[in-house]
């Protein structure tokens, strides 16, 4: 018997901009992989996430332990710093985003979908990779890459946004 196969259905479940978020079904040939705890409540400025994924569709790699910074930690402000002292124009909309948070992952460019997972009781999904400061940040050379940061969307905004929006498909993934 052959590997299990998932399609999406033809449309989104879920399309929401101001978030940067899609949500899409899947439609199971076989039946679903077990699903995950999403945290209805925003991480902790002093919580540590781990980020998992497929940065430009490389092999899976983790990122530990991550901070989670306010828009004006030390390396948020040297990231801006050291990119305007080299003329660098704009890369830092959106860094103040009541919905995300700032992490620096060094997960790397293409990673954006990567989910933030934070332990609780069970191992909760508190957030997912959609943005890499600066925005230029696929056109640096390598040792600029250590003046990056990343914004993950909150699974408590997407919460609070699809409750409103879409209350049976909110509960039935929250």
């Amino acid at each position: 018997m052959g590997l299990k196969q998932y399609y999406f259905y033809d449309s989104p479940a879920y399309i929401n901009a101001e978030l940067d978020v899609i949500i899409l079904q899947l439609k199971p040939d076989y039946g679903l992989p077990n699903g995950c705890t999403l945290l209805r409540e925003r991480p902790s400025p002093y919580q540590k996430i781990t980020f998992v994924g497929h940065p430009n569709g490389e092999p899976q790699k983790m990122a530990l332990e991550c901070p989670i910074l306010s828009p004006d930690h030390r390396i948020v402000m040297e990231s801006y710093d050291y990119f305007h002292r080299q003329n660098a124009q704009g890369g830092f909309d959106g860094v103040r985003d009541p919905n995300s948070v700032l992490v620096q992952s060094g997960i790397g460019n293409g990673a954006a979908g990567s989910p933030g997972i934070v332990p609780t009781e069970h191992t909760a999904v508190a957030c997912m990779l959609t943005t890499g400061y600066p925005t230029f940040r696929s056109q640096l050379a390598p040792q600029d890459l250590n003046h990056t940061f990343e914004k993950a969307v909150t699974m408590h905004s997407l919460y609070k946004y699809l409750k409103n929006d879409n209350p049976r498909l909110c509960f039935s993934i929250f």
